[in-house]
């Protein structure tokens, strides 16, 4: 009863995580949308602000300082600003590559779900079976399936709220 209680809590937590569609309460693979590179320049604007926010956390250079420090000194610091920023720059593109890269298995993995959590949790359905004139439930994936697939999948779901948790 308890390993049932349990398998049946963790399928409706991935299932939230990855149920698609509703923009209120986004599932992590609406999260991931403007990441895909083919969402890319539609999302522009949003990851322009992801990017300049990941990457402007650099050393300002006060008022003060630019008054009284020599040009060299200001002048390296803001070199260095620079360099640390593009680095980062270059950082967040990898990030959003890597957090792009789940999608496929993400949306696998909530494809394997969905009918579990639809037929078994939610609704236990049923169909009719004509030649045995009796109703049974609808066939699902095997337990060992769905077991393996939910360790397949919380590792992604972990380093896909990893990263968001990074940029956001």
């Amino acid at each position: 009863m308890v390993r049932g209680s349990l398998l049946d809590t963790c399928i409706l937590a991935v299932t939230k995580l990855l149920l698609d569609g509703d923009e209120t309460n986004p599932s992590l693979l609406t999260m991931v949308r403007p990441f895909l590179p083919g969402n890319r320049v539609r999302h522009d604007e949003l990851l322009k602000i992801l990017e300049h926010d990941y990457s402007n956390w650099h050393r300002h250079i006060t008022d003060e300082e630019r008054r009284t420090q020599p040009e060299w000194v200001i002048k390296m610091l803001e070199e260095q600003n620079e360099k640390d920023a593009e680095a980062c720059r270059q950082e967040f593109w990898r990030r959003v590559d890597a957090v792009a890269a789940d999608w496929p298995s993400l949306a696998q993995a909530g494809s394997k779900i969905r009918p579990v959590r639809n037929q078994w949790i939610a609704h236990f359905e049923v169909e009719y079976d004509p030649a045995e004139k009796k109703y049974k439930p609808t066939e699902l994936p095997a337990l060992l399936t769905v077991y393996r697939t939910i360790e397949e999948v919380v590792p992604i779901i972990t380093e896909s709220v990893s990263q968001f948790g990074r940029y956001l």
